[in-house]
């Protein structure tokens, strides 16, 4: 049935709101996560990650370093500070929901500036996400840097 509050928001053209999919909720993790390495927030970093999750870098020709939250996820923006600038681009995002789980996989073009050179990482990022009473949560990201590139700014 059509109520008077739906006939008000049809005649003033707003959208009906409804809840955010998980599909939603876990496309906005991975941006809070690009967005927190970028502002160095290594509070908000840490809490994107359920206690226990791991953060595995994979860098081409080298061995497989791991970082268990919270301690190893919080250190992350430190490590970014010795560059003057970064900006995660991220694109593609599949996921793929089953009940409180979830796997997915993220493209982004990481950004690293220092002075006038920016070290460009392809990142293939390989997740696996929890769904709690806190909402989703990363379990484990795999970040698989593909290739690098520097390059001149101008």
């Amino acid at each position: 049935m059509y109520s008077h509050r739906d006939a008000e928001r049809c005649a003033l053209n707003q959208p009906t709101r409804t809840a955010p999919t998980a599909q939603e909720e876990i496309r906005d993790l991975a941006g809070a996560y690009a967005l927190a390495c970028d502002r160095r927030d290594a509070a908000r970093l840490t809490a994107l990650f359920d206690p226990g999750a791991q953060l595995v870098v994979h860098m081409p020709g080298a061995e497989a370093t791991v970082r268990q939250a919270p301690d190893g996820i919080s250190s992350i923006p430190v490590l970014l500070a010795r560059f003057d600038q970064t900006f995660h681009f991220t694109g593609l995002h599949r996921i793929v929901v089953d009940g409180d789980a979830a796997t997915g996989d993220v493209y982004c073009d990481a950004h690293h500036r220092t002075g006038r050179q920016d070290l460009v990482m392809h990142i293939h990022y390989e997740d696996r996400y929890r769904r709690g009473a806190d909402g989703w949560r990363f379990a484990r990201r795999d970040v698989r840097v593909l290739w690098t590139d520097t390059r001149e700014i101008g």
